[in-house]
């Protein structure tokens, strides 16, 4: 009997600065992962409810940078699904 284990890196969101935050153009952030990944971004102001933003590819580098313009003061919350390798 053998057994197979395939385990994959979560995706990092991060906002730090100088390139990530609130700014009148909206909410900054950075998707870190594998290069080459596709992922859909979703945001929710409750955790139970999430809506798709946009898809994105990391570069050849395993970065996204991605902006929400409909972000505002308020709590938002941020998730990646990788949606293909």
């Amino acid at each position: 009997m053998s057994l197979v284990a395939h385990y994959t890196e979560a995706p990092v969101l991060n906002a730090a600065l100088p390139v990530g935050g609130s700014s009148a153009a909206g909410f900054r952030f950075t998707l870190e992962g594998p290069p080459s990944a596709v992922y859909d971004i979703y945001a929710s102001g409750t955790l139970s409810n999430w809506l798709k933003l946009l898809s994105v590819t990391n570069n050849t580098y395993g970065e996204s940078s991605i902006l929400d313009p409909a972000s505002t003061n308020q709590l938002r919350l941020y998730r990646a699904v990788q949606t293909a390798p």
